[in-house]
């Protein structure tokens, strides 16, 4: 995990969500009928803070865009393309902010990162 503690650092509140899927469908208000169905595997969410920083990383393992329409010339949207690791998630967002350093105009953060496998977008022209 990129959230090693610092030595000497203390914590106050932690949060830590783990999911093993999330699926979100998009459903017409007309025709009451499923248009896009996202899913997401292994999703983890863990939050450390304190007075004087804030931690968060988010990890996606896998994600699924599918279109629903039943004669769609792409039936699925988004996906990952070949992944480069295969150990490594789709998508991995990683920060640490500071507190004690920021200002009421400056937001400091020592430390981002985001990962992102390759991705594959399919879009037909009756969706643009």
């Amino acid at each position: 995990s990129y959230l090693a503690s610092e030595p000497g650092a203390e914590f106050g509140d932690l949060i830590s969500l783990d999911f093993r899927q999330i699926g979100l469908s998009i459903i017409s208000s007309k025709t009451a009928s499923e248009l896009l169905h996202l899913n997401l595997e292994k999703v983890a969410v863990h939050i450390d803070t304190s007075s004087e920083r804030l931690q968060c990383d988010l990890s996606i393992s896998s994600v699924q865009l599918d279109d629903q329409y039943p004669f769609a010339g792409f039936p699925v949207v988004l996906c990952p393309t070949a992944p480069t690791l295969k150990t490594a998630p789709f998508l991995r967002l990683t920060l640490k902010k500071s507190y004690k350093d920021s200002t009421d105009f400056i937001e400091f953060f020592p430390f981002l990162a985001l990962r992102l496998q390759p991705v594959t977008l399919n879009v037909e022209d009756r969706c643009v």
